[in-house]
């Protein structure tokens, strides 16, 4: 019986993938790629080479932005004016370095920018689904030429070069290929590269002529947590200082190419043709002058373009222009098939420009000779509508009688070639197109019929399946004869057609058309209604791209709109049970679908309308804090609703009471565990040292969670997948018929009662679909297993729905029928035919499950982080099946849920009759799923069809044809896993004759956690009030404009300027002065600080304007002592810059002693004189008890900025301003800042960094206790001495509580840190 059902379905799937096999062949076809090669023995294609060697270092996912000294406003902290060394080398020698906006043609996918770097070609758009498995180059490029010229080519990093060319094209024994698509590993290839790359260009007798670097880092933090991260900023850091190192090695005559090979989109990932996705950095350098005749080159040749949010043009590029300006640079010919320009400063050699002018003319001499191969070969008559333009291009060439005149002619021909080869860049076969629509036409007019005549048939179906199986295989084998028999007569007319194509577009055309014949309905015209309105309105959206694009909404008002007729019967329900039941359950199905489309990804052409809400931002691919809160209740929440559901039906025993309480919420805690250990690991939150434990960990949750699904839930439910209870209980009814309650013997009657027996079908079947759930969990991301949860609640809501509106058309036909008193049967009789109707809400909450888990109709929001669940690198093929399941496992999930409107609260009796009922219904169901997703591929490639030369094809219309033709496969797979395999297993039971026990699992423990311990600085404090002046935000405000309007600030200083908090500095530390004092004091607080971050030796104009403020009122011994403290704070400043340069390392007593000073902590001591009016004179101030306590409170404030410098760059994403910097200890040490307490006590002591601040902690509070004891010396002092006491005390307690404050060491995590004592590093 089911078979018979099951081969029609299966018949069904094959017509569409045929279709789907035909249309995208003919759609997306791979350009014509020419196999000549460039020669020339004569040298006279190329020039005489201006390098030796050049080095290509490839960033991946290098944004213009990241590169650009005018980034875009607001600027990101994260990865902007992070990689500065080309904007110094720029700025400072303009001639040698030169940074460019460089346009990668689209898919911005690494295999195919690296096709276009090397060959001066365009790539196409199917070829980026070989960037998982690579393919061979083989035209010429620039690698051929290197080989071909006796070249070494030296390469390391990203193995898909090593996928893409031949072995012979690289050095022996100079090849470091690394895996590329771990995008959880964010170093290994990154240091791979290092490990190999200084090594070659340290040694100057090293066998290389061209070093090829790829670093993935980047790329792989932009996919893993996006741009807008602190470890951009550190990977963005490791990158500038390779480039330093680089630079020091290199040779006046080898040339250094930095460039990223496309770019990253706001949350991090690439592929498509988005603005941030095809703006990629290109930075060229040499030790000798690139151009020095700037000023004879055309300013038409100079073009410009202005980045997203910026306000400053910069010189742009097409980036295959690198192609033949390399190739002419290093004196090789030009990649015969490139359609690049060179880059005209490059040429600028001479002040007239003469190399410039000859690398034009062989640049369009090589264009010409591609052109003209391309025009005689069999696709040239694609160059027809452009053939014209360029030939008169091309005359006005060999026309110009003036050097720029050709210049520019040149320039105009090389555009209008690329041009009219980009918008051919994916040719089309029309024919192929054809057979493909024809087919997807037919194929879905089928499907219609078969599911209009299981309507028909109800019950009667089985012999009529059989068949129509048959007749369906006769017309498949008619149809393959046909198909090959007229291949031919016909291939000279068939372009692109060949046997096997014919072949399988004969089978399901004839098979097709034999089943629309044999098969036509009574009803065989179909009606627009408002049941089938939803559908054809979705299906005429896509002829518009702004539809398509908005398409997410689209499917929200049709999916919300297609639940209106079954809450309108709600209102008309003969009974307020059935009334209350259809309108709650109906405001249950809108909710769950309002919440669901809270959850957005943005395409990039929603902007600015739209805000990502499914990650933490646009730019950032965390999961947002609400997800993290509602992960686990919601893991908790789902399986109860479910089990509360079917406890309606009385259907949560016996498998149920397995499944719903314990496997289940195993199963989903389980996968939102993996996402949730995900987000710790990736964003650091217990340190970078916990990646040992929490990525094994998360992997063997995800493992467990699957492995469970298949190995324990699928096997129990394939043994026993009733949701039954049966009792037994002695008859006794205590009646009249009391007597019949015995038997013949008189012993009494046994009465059995079974639980859940009216949804036996439903609720077995529901337990399979909650499985297919928990398989799918944890391969979603937290947001998108919420929105899962929500759809399946909606699912449920719908039949709920469904089941109760046939109940109410039932009584509806039963009162109005000759016999009123049938409405008693009405639950018996009713029936159970599926209409389409009931059908769409299913269909559209697919595609709304689809948009609500993070998807679009778009290659960037491919979440490619799915692909590492299982493993902890790329595994085939089950990192591939990953993505896909993560993709396209809400359309399965959906489907497969789409025979429960057949099976929902319909009791398995009788027997055999209401199995072939149920079954029946099952496959009507799964042919309108079918039907409506096959009517939207259609709809789609028509349009794609109809508008493959409109400018949004690629951008829209292609990539929305693809999704269709991926949710239709999905959609059509699992209809025929579910109606085949499902539904039969459960048709075919009896109820259960015992029930299960299940023991539930043990709890899993928690992990513990570790952390790098600071010292609890503010406890040491507890002996002093802390007090803070009133007036701090006034004064705080007119310092700021203060600082604005003196003009000593840059701009980056200006927006740190308010986090700074000097002002409250200034209140916590002076808290009684008046407000004149104040103001003062912060203004000189602005002044130190940022005199300090430049250079202390010299006296900028501010500091004079407030020092003659000060001194008016101040006694002449105070303003001798405050000149002293202020040139020991130059003198130490210069002590400290030659130790440092010499990497000196002092000893503990010289660094006290230096310190003192070189902190400037002695001068703030001297404003407590002016803030307090005190006038302490040159004797009481040289009391041995006074500088004792001095020196004390000194060493309090200097050691602890040093004790808090560690935590900064982990939490905040400002520059610290102070020199002992921990975070960055590793960095600064080797480069020689020597001056840190850290290093000190480490190097003096041998301690690792925890032990060396625990150090200064120690120092710390024992200089606290120290400073205690001195002061009770002192106690009998007079007022001036108590007051001036009481301001050191002041000054420690004041500026110990403001490092917590300002965002400079902690951002703002200052009050976390003050309370828990504890930060994350970053990593090494």
């Amino acid at each position: 019986m089911s078979s018979k059902g099951t081969a029609l379905l299966a018949w069904v799937f094959f017509v569409h993938l045929t279709a789907i096999y035909l249309y995208t062949r003919g759609f997306l076809l791979t350009r014509l790629s020419l196999s000549e090669i460039s020669s020339c023995p004569d040298g006279e294609c190329t020039l005489q080479p201006t390098y030796k060697r050049a080095v290509v270092l490839i960033i991946d996912s290098l944004r213009f932005d990241f590169l650009t000294p005018d980034p875009p406003h607001p600027p990101s902290p994260h990865h902007h004016n992070v990689l500065t060394f080309p904007q110094e080398l720029t700025a400072s020698l303009p001639e040698h370095s030169l940074i460019f906006d460089a346009f990668s043609d689209p898919p911005t996918t690494t295999l195919q920018r690296i096709k276009g770097l090397t060959t001066g070609s365009l790539p196409t758009f199917v070829d980026m689904g070989s960037n998982f498995g690579g393919a061979s180059i083989v035209e010429d490029s620039l690698l051929s030429q290197l080989r071909d010229a006796g070249k070494k080519v030296a390469f390391m990093g990203d193995d898909t070069w090593t996928t893409v060319f031949t072995a012979d094209m690289f050095a022996p024994g100079l090849c470091f290929p690394y895996d590329s698509f771990n995008v959880e590993d964010l170093h290994t290839v990154d240091e791979g590269v290092i490990r190999h790359l200084f090594p070659l260009l340290s040694n100057d007798s090293a066998p290389w002529d061209v070093i090829i670097g790829h670093f993935l880092g980047v790329d792989h933090v932009g996919h893993r947590i996006g741009p807008d991260h602190p470890t951009m900023r550190a990977k963005l850091t490791q990158m500038d200082d390779v480039l330093r190192q680089v630079v020091s090695f290199l040779q006046d005559d080898t040339l250094l190419v930095v460039l990223g090979d496309h770019g990253m989109d706001r949350r991090g990932d690439h592929g498509g043709d988005g603005v941030l996705e095809t703006s990629s950095g290109l930075w060229i350098y040499s030790k000798k002058p690139l151009t020095r005749g700037i000023a004879a080159i055309p300013p038409a040749f100079r073009h410009t373009r202005i980045f997203p949010d910026a306000s400053v043009p910069h010189r742009s590029v097409q980036q295959i222009d690198l192609v033949p300006s390399l190739a002419l640079l290093l004196g090789i010919p030009i990649p015969y098939n490139n359609l690049g320009m060179v880059i005209p400063e490059l040429f600028s050699h001479d002040t007239r420009a003469e190399t410039l002018g000859k690398a034009l003319e062989l640049n369009a001499q090589q264009v010409r000779l591609y052109l003209d191969t391309y025009r005689s070969s069999a696709s040239g008559g694609e160059l027809d509508s452009a053939w014209d333009e360029m030939q008169a291009q091309w005359a006005a060439v060999q026309a110009a009688s003036t050097s720029e005149a050709r210049w520019l002619a040149i320039e105009g021909y090389t555009r209008i070639a690329l041009s009219a080869c980009r918008s051919l860049w994916a040719q089309f076969n029309v024919t192929l197109i054809g057979l493909g629509l024809t087919l997807l036409g037919v194929g879905a007019m089928a499907g219609y019929v078969l599911f209009i005549k299981f309507g028909e048939l109800h019950d009667d179906w089985i012999d009529w399946a059989g068949t129509m199986r048959w007749t369906c295989m006769w017309g498949m084998a008619v149809g393959s004869v046909a198909g090959f028999t007229l291949y031919f007569p016909l291939r000279s007319h068939l372009k692109g057609v060949d046997a096997l194509d014919c072949v399988l577009f004969g089978a399901p055309l004839v098979s097709s058309l034999a089943v629309i014949a044999t098969a036509r309905p009574a009803s065989f015209f179909f009606r627009p209604s408002s049941f089938s309105l939803p559908l054809l309105l979705h299906t005429l959206a896509f002829a518009s791209n702004s539809f398509t694009i908005w398409e997410d909404h689209v499917v929200t008002f049709l999916l919300l709109s297609s639940a209106v007729p079954g809450a309108l019967a709600g209102f008309a329900a003969p009974t307020a049970r059935l009334r209350w039941r259809i309108l709650g359950f109906s405001a249950l199905f809108a909710a769950c679908v309002r919440l669901m489309a809270i959850s957005t990804v943005c395409r990039e052409e929603q902007h600015p309308y739209c805000h990502a809400t499914f990650f933490a931002s646009a730019s950032l691919p965390a999961p947002p804090l609400p997800m993290l809160i509602c992960a686990v209740p919601s893991a908790l929440v789902l399986p109860y609703a479910v089990r509360r559901i079917l406890r309606i039906s009385k259907s949560d025993n016996g498998l149920a009471a397995i499944m719903l309480p314990w496997l289940l919420p195993a199963v989903l805690l389980q996968g939102c565990a993996f996402w949730i250990l995900e987000h710790l690991e990736t964003s650091e939150v217990f340190g970078p040292g916990y990646e040992w434990i929490l990525r094994p960990g998360r992997t063997l949750l995800a493992r467990c969670a699957m492995g469970s699904v298949i190995l324990f839930g699928v096997a129990v439910w394939w043994q026993v997948p009733l949701c039954l209870a049966i009792s037994s209980s002695a008859k006794n009814d205590e009646t009249k018929d009391a007597p019949a309650n015995v038997d013949s013997d008189g012993k009494p009657k046994t009465q059995v009662t079974i639980l859940g027996f009216a949804n036996a079908f439903g609720s077995s079947y529901l337990i399979l679909w909650c499985l297919v759930l928990g398989f799918l969990y944890p391969a979603t991301q937290l947001t998108g297993q919420v929105v899962l949860g929500l759809a399946m609640i909606a699912m449920l809501a719908h039949v709920e729905v469904t089941d109760s509106v046939r109940d109410v058309r039932a009584l509806e036909a039963a009162f109005a029928s000759s016999t009123p008193s049938s409405a008693l049967d009405a639950d018996t009789k009713r029936g159970t035919t599926v209409t389409f109707a009931e059908i769409v809400p299913v269909a559209l909450l697919a595609l709304h499950a689809f948009h609500g888990t993070g998807h679009q109709s778009t290659i960037p929001s491919i979440q490619w982080k799915s692909a590492f669940v299982l493993t902890s690198s790329l595994t085939y093929p089950f990192s591939p099946a990953l993505v896909v399941l993560n993709a396209f496992g809400p359309q399965f999930l959906m489907a497969f849920a789409a025979p429960l409107l057949a099976l929902w609260n319909v009791a398995p009796l009788p027997q055999p009759t209401a199995g072939v009922g149920v079954g029946g219904g099952a496959v009507r169901a799964g042919l309108g799923m079918m039907l409506y997703h096959s009517t939207l591929l259609f709809g789609s490639a028509v349009s794609s069809a109809w508008l493959r030369r409109h400018l949004m094809v690629w951008k829209v219309f292609a990539p929305r044809y693809m999704s269709a033709a991926a949710s239709l496969v999905a959609v059509d797979l699992a209809i025929v896993v579910g109606v085949g395999i499902g539904v039969p297993r459960i048709t075919g039971q009896r109820p259960l004759p015992k029930s299960l026990s299940f023991s539930p699992p043990p709890v899993a423990r928690s992990m513990p956690t570790s952390n790098l311990q600071l010292p609890h600085l503010v406890s040491f404090c507890k002996s002093f009030e802390l007090r803070t002046h009133r007036q701090c935000r006034s004064v705080s405000a007119a310092s700021r404009k203060w600082a604005l309007d003196c003009n000593f600030l840059d701009e980056d200083e200006r927006r740190a300027l308010p986090g700074l908090q000097l002002g409250l500095l200034a209140s916590l530390c002076y808290p009684t002065c008046d407000v004149a004092q104040l103001l003062l004091i912060t203004q000189f607080l602005v002044v130190l600080f940022h005199w300090g971050d430049r250079s202390p030796v010299s006296t900028p104009a501010a500091f004079d304007h407030v020092w003659l403020r000060l001194s008016r009122s101040l006694p002449p011994y105070w303003q001798a002592r405050f000149q002293r403290h202020l040139a020991a704070y130059r003198a130490a400043a210069v002590l400290v810059a030659r130790d440092n340069a010499n990497a000196v390392v002092p000893d503990l007593e010289s660094y006290i002693s230096l310190r003192q000073d070189s902190s400037g902590v002695k001068m703030l001591f001297d404003l407590t004189e002016y803030a307090e009016d005190l006038r302490i004179s040159d004797a009481v101030f040289k009391m041995p008890v006074l500088g004792q306590l001095r020196s004390n409170a000194c060493n309090i404030v200097a050691w602890s900025y040093v004790c808090v410098c560690i935590p900064h760059a982990a939490h905040s994403p400002a520059l610290t301003w102070d020199p002992q910097d921990i975070a960055a200890y590793a960095r600064k040490h080797a480069s020689g800042d020597t001056h840190n307490l850290i290093v000190v006590l480490m190097a003096e002591r041998r301690l690792p960094l925890q032990g060396a601040m625990q150090a200064a902690g120690t120092l710390v509070k024992e200089t606290v206790a120290t400073f205690l004891e001195n002061e009770r010396f002192l106690s009998d002092s007079s007022a001036d001495v108590r007051r001036y006491i009481q301001g050191l005390r002041d000054v420690i307690v004041g500026s110990t509580y403001w490092l917590y404050e300002t965002d400079r060491f902690f951002g703002d995590s200052g009050d976390e840190v003050r309370e828990l004592g504890w930060v994350f590093l970053p990593p090494s």
